[in-house]
């Protein structure tokens, strides 16, 4: 976890990762991240949470609740000033320089390159294999050497 966080911010970190490890543990493998099931967890303890599972709004009335039970009634008062933010990447010069956090412009990841090339032999239609590093080695139908063949 970040070592910037407030009390409150702190609390909401470890609930969310708890509902991780919770799920990890006891659900399918494939549904663990943000599923709707998380969306579900999370607002049981007061916390409401978008598809990517950042926090949009908070249930003052439950989450008040779940500060009580874990001995963190002191800091219900910091719930009216709380506002959740989406953020990807929050990039300071150290990490006690973030004093507050700004919402971050969201972009979807580029997709990765195929690192795998494609080689042929000389068959009529030739035999393709793909390799992602240098290939040695012969097709046993025509004898020729496979090729890298250009992109």
């Amino acid at each position: 976890m970040r070592d910037d966080l407030t009390e409150l911010e702190t609390v909401i970190s470890v609930l969310h990762n708890a509902v991780h490890a919770f799920q990890d543990v006891h659900k399918p493998k494939g549904q663990w991240y943000h599923p709707a099931s998380f969306g579900k967890e999370m607002a049981q303890w007061g916390l409401n949470v978008n598809k990517n599972g950042d926090i949009v709004s908070i249930d003052p009335d439950t989450f008040s609740e779940v500060l009580e039970r874990i001995g963190r009634g002191s800091i219900r008062s910091e719930l009216l000033d709380f506002e959740p933010v989406e953020a990807t990447d929050i990039t300071t010069t150290s990490p006690s320089a973030a004093e507050y956090v700004t919402k971050a412009n969201i972009t979807k990841a580029k997709a990765t390159v195929n690192k795998m090339k494609k080689w042929s032999c000389a068959c009529n239609p030739p035999i393709n294999v793909r390799c992602a590093v240098n290939l040695t080695a012969y097709c046993t139908e025509c004898n020729a050497d496979f090729e890298k063949m250009e992109a």
